[in-house]
C-alpha cells in the first residue's frame, strides 16, 4: 500500500495543501482563499478559528477524496503572529499577524531601557514590532484581562498543530521571530527580556525543533477532519522557512528569493554574526539572515486593482508592455514603502512615491517603475549582506510572482545575481509534506529534497544594464531620506 504525506501551508490570503508520495510526487492539491481584517492603520488581525482551522479542514477534507493510508502530516503559516488560548485550547482573541504594527511602543520602551546594542546581542534583531514578542508585550499592556485568560501564546501554524494533538509547542524557527523573548545565542526564551517588558515568557510553549514529531492526530481531531487518529504531526515552521526548503535551501551559502505579496531574500549562514538591518532567525541547518521588501507584488496588485480598476491578469499585459519601455522607465522613479518598510530601515511610518511622471508616460511606464522599484528595495538589503562579507552567488527563485520573467530579470540586472527559477513550485505545503516524510525515515536526509528541485529558467544580469541600473540606484536611495523630512515626525 503506498504511503502518503500532507503538507499544509497557511498563509496570509490563502490556505495551501499538497499530497506526496514516497517518490515525492504531488497527488493531490487543494487551496481555499481568504483575507485580513484591517481594523484600522497599523492594526491588522484575523479569525484563528474561521481562517486558520476551517481552511485546514476544508483543505484536507479535499485532500483526502484523493488519498488514504496518511503517514504523517506537517503544517507552516505565517509568521510571526500571534495567537493567544485559554486552557481549553479556544483563541482568547482573534490573532495580530505579522502585519500589525501597535507593538512600536513597546519596541521603543526595550530599546529605550536596555539600548540597541544589548538588544541586538540578545535576540540578534531590532527591536520592531513586526516580531511576534512586541505584539506580546503590547498584548500584556493593552488587554490585560485578555492575557489573563491565556494559557498559552501560539502562532498561525502551531494552532493547528494544538487542535490536531493538544500539544503546545513552536519550532525554534517561529520562536526566532518571537523576538525580543527568544534569545538567538542560547536557542531559549530570554528571561532578561522578560523582566524588562514585565512577563510574557510565562506564556510561550515549550521550543522543539522544526522536524520533530510532537504529537499524533487525536481521536477528537480525527472526528473533525477525517485524518487518521494516531497520524504523526511534525512540527512544521514558518511559510517562509518551509518555502525556501522547498526550493532546495540546504546547505550554507544557498539562497533563494521568493515573489509574494511581500517579497522575501533569505539566505543561510553559519555565523552568528547580527546585523540589525536584515532579519536574523533560525533554520533547519543553522541560521538565515534575510531581508524583504513588504510591498512587493502587493504593490503590482493594487496598480491594477486601484489605478486601472483591473482583475490582477492584467500583470500579464503589462509584463509585455514594461518589456517595450527601456531601462529606468523613462525617468520614472518608485519609492515602495507603500505600508511602511521592514529591512533596512525599519521605517513602520514612512511612505511610498512616484516621482518623475509626464503626460507622455503610458502605464506600462509606471508599471516598469514599479517593478524596478521593489528590486531596488531588495537590493538594500543584499547590498547590506555583502557588507557583512555574505556571497551571494544564485538565488532560487520561488513564488507566484517569480513566474514574471521580466521581474525575475530586472532583479537580476539591479542586484547584480543570477537566478535560477524553480517551477512548478508547490512551496511551503511542499517543503512540509517532504520534510514530514523525512522524520518518519522515507528519505534518509532532509536535504534529499535537491534532488526533486526542477530549475526550469535562468536570469543572467546584464553587465550594461547593471551599470545603468545602478545610476538609478544611487538617485532612489535619495528619496527615503528625501520622504522622511516631508512627512515629519
Amino acid at each position: 500500500m503506498s504511503k502518503y504525506f500532507i503538507g499544509i501551508d497557511i498563509g496570509t490570503s490563502e490556505t495551501k495543501a499538497i499530497a506526496i508520495n514516497e517518490n515525492a510526487e504531488i497527488v493531490a492539491q487543494a487551496s481555499t482563499s481568504h483575507g485580513i481584517n484591517i481594523l484600522k492603520n497599523g492594526w491588522i488581525e484575523q479569525d484563528a478559528n474561521k481562517i486558520y482551522w476551517d481552511d485546514f479542514r476544508k483543505t484536507v477534507s479535499q485532500i483526502l477524496k484523493s488519498v488514504d493510508n496518511v503517514n504523517a502530516i506537517g503544517i507552516s503559516g505565517l509568521s510571526p503572529c500571534l495567537v493567544p488560548i485559554d486552557s481549553n485550547g479556544e483563541p482568547v482573541r482573534d490573532s495580530i499577524i505579522y502585519m500589525d504594527r501597535r507593538g512600536d511602543k513597546e519596541a521603543k520602551k526595550l530599546e529605550e531601557e536596555l539600548g540597541m546594542n544589548e538588544v541586538i546581542k540578545i535576540t540578534g534583531n531590532a527591536p520592531s514590532s513586526f516580531f511576534g514578542g512586541y505584539k506580546l508585550a503590547w498584548f500584556i499592556n493593552n488587554e490585560p484581562e485578555n492575557y489573563k485568560r491565556t494559557w498559552k501564546v501560539l502562532d498561525a501554524s502551531k494552532y493547528i498543530v494544538y487542535k490536531l494533538t493538544g500539544m503546545a509547542v513552536m519550532d525554534e524557527v517561529s520562536a526566532s521571530l518571537f523576538a525580543p523573548y527568544f534569545d538567538m545565542n542560547k536557542n531559549s526564551w530570554s528571561y532578561e527580556i522578560d523582566k524588562v517588558l514585565g512577563g510574557g515568557t510565562e506564556k510561550l510553549p515549550e521550543i522543539c525543533r522544526v522536524g520533530d514529531v510532537v504529537g499524533y492526530v487525536t481521536n477528537d481531531a480525527a472526528g473533525k477532519t477525517g485524518l487518521p487518529e494516531g497520524t504523526p504531526v511534525i512540527a512544521g515552521s514558518t511559510d517562509a522557512a518551509m518555502a525556501a526548503y522547498s526550493s532546495g535551501v540546504t546547505n550554507v551559502g544557498d539562497s533563494c528569493i521568493i515573489y509574494g505579496s511581500t517579497g522575501l531574500w533569505m539566505t543561510v549562514t553559519n555565523i552568528a554574526k547580527y546585523d540589525y538591518r536584515l532579519i536574523n532567525s533560525k533554520y533547519l541547518w543553522g541560521n538565515t539572515i534575510s531581508g524583504s521588501v513588504l510591498t512587493f507584488g502587493s504593490l503590482l496588485k493594487w496598480f491594477a486593482e486601484n489605478v486601472l480598476k483591473k482583475n490582477v491578469s492584467i500583470l500579464k499585459d503589462l509584463d509585455l508592455e514594461a518589456e517595450n519601455i527601456p531601462p529606468g522607465s523613462e525617468g520614472i522613479i518608485t519609492l515602495p514603502y507603500f505600508m511602511g518598510e521592514r529591512t533596512p530601515i525599519w521605517d513602520p511610518n514612512i511612505r511610498g512615491m512616484i516621482i518623475g511622471l509626464s503626460i507622455s508616460h503610458t502605464r506600462g511606464s509606471v508599471y516598469r517603475s514599479l517593478l524596478e522599484g521593489v528590486s531596488f528595495g531588495l537590493r538594500q538589503s543584499i547590498d547590506v549582506a555583502k557588507e557583512m562579507g555574505i556571497k551571494i552567488n544564485v538565488m532560487k527563485s520561488i513564488g507566484g510572482g517569480a513566474k514574471s520573467r521580466i521581474w525575475r530579470q530586472i532583479v537580476s540586472d539591479v542586484t547584480g545575481i543570477r537566478q535560477e527559477y524553480v517551477y512548478p513550485n508547490y512551496g511551503a505545503a511542499f517543503g512540509t509534506a517532504f520534510l514530514a516524510a523525512n522524520t518518519i525515515g522515507v528519505f534518509k536526509d532532509p536535504a534529499e529534497i535537491k534532488n526533486y528541485v526542477k530549475i526550469v529558467d535562468v536570469n543572467i544580469p546584464n553587465e550594461s544594464l547593471m551599470n545603468i541600473y545602478s545610476k538609478i540606484y544611487s538617485r532612489y536611495l535619495k528619496l527615503y531620506p528625501t520622504m522622511k523630512m516631508i512627512l515629519g515626525d
